[in-house]
Formats: C-alpha cells, sequence, structure tokens
C-alpha cells in the first residue's frame, strides 16, 4: 500500500491486492449463499470476506454493502473471476475479485491454472474434468500452468473448443492450504 498520513491517518493513494495464480471466465450455474460458494462453468469458486465484486452492468455509483454484492450475483450471470487455486475439497478457486461482465458473445468458457491430472482423453483442472473433443493437450504435464477453452455439452460434460495451451512461464509457486 502506498499513501500518506494526514493528521494521523493514513490515506491509501494505491492498494495491491493479493496476486492471483487462476483465472475463470464462465457462467453460474449454481449459488450456495449460505456458504457464499458458487458453481462457475464447472469449478467450483470460494467467496471469502476478502473477494471484491465488481459489476460491470452497474452504471450508479451507489455504494452497496458486501451481503448486497453476493446476493446479486445470479444463476446464469457469466463472470471474470481471478483468484488462487486451491487443491483441498477436490480442488477449487478461492476468488479474489469477480467482475460481472455483459452477455458473452459465445458459449466458451476459459479457465487458466495449475493441471491436477491428465487422461488418454481428458485433462482436469481444480477438479473439473475436459474432454478433449479432438484437441491436443500434448506438451501439458500435471502441475504446468495451462489455460484452456471449453463449453458445455447438451450431455452435461465439459470439452475443449481449442488446443491446451501451456504457459512457458509456470514456475512452482503453488499456494496449497
Amino acid at each position: 500500500m502506498e499513501g500518506d498520513f494526514r493528521e494521523g491517518v493514513l490515506v491509501a493513494e494505491e492498494i495491491e491486492g493479493r496476486e492471483s495464480d487462476a483465472e475463470l471466465d464462465g457462467r453460474i450455474e449454481s449459488i450456495d449463499l449460505a456458504d457464499e460458494s458458487m458453481l462457475v462453468s464447472g469449478v467450483r469458486v470460494q467467496l471469502t470476506s476478502n473477494t471484491l465484486i465488481d459489476d460491470d452492468d452497474d452504471d450508479d455509483d451507489d455504494r452497496r454493502s458486501r451481503v448486497q454484492d453476493v446476493q446479486s450475483l445470479q444463476v446464469g450471470d457469466y463472470l471474470e473471476i481471478e483468484g488462487r487455486q486451491r487443491s483441498s475439497k477436490g480442488g477449487f478457486l478461492e476468488a479474489l475479485s469477480i467482475e460481472r461482465e455483459d452477455d458473452d458473445d459465445d458459449d466458451d468458457f476459459e479457465l487458466e491454472a495449475r493441471v491436477t491430472a491428465i487422461g488418454a482423453e481428458s485433462i482436469t483442472i481444480m477438479n473439473l474434468e475436459v474432454l478433449r473433443n479432438g484437441y491436443s493437450f500434448s506438451g501439458a504435464q500435471v502441475g504446468d500452468e495451462v489455460e484452456i477453452e471449453y463449453r458445455q455439452t447438451s450431455g452435461g460434460q465439459y470439452e475443449l473448443t481449442d488446443n491446451v495451451e501451456v504457459d512457458d512461464d509456470s514456475d512452482d509457486d503453488s499456494d496449497d492450504d
């Protein structure tokens, strides 16, 4: 945090949030308001008391409470989420920031995170199994940071819509709890 002391109070000019190691662009499938968790395009997302929620559609400058922000999230909303990949409980995304976006152009989702398993016909990231669907994930290994584009099939499974991209800058600084 950067700022100045003014009359005994630190006035922040710049605040840096915690650094994320995973990103998800997708649609809310279900919400548990009591647990402050949701399923977004097949990935379990856990909110915390520090999760920042921004509404791209909200044009007014009225300040809302955190409870109002959480309660405003609805099934079907398209979100951009940045967070920390956690491996406990089968893997989930701990949300640092959530931005509700205008409706997405297509039904494709994006996920950038570390691979937790690779099979002959699927790749698993944060407990989300995504079918190969004819695309390549060659070069990807368990622990690598990858970016995938995928969609949900009419049968409720998830499948790739493009080749898996391996992040060449991956390092092993993942933070598990």
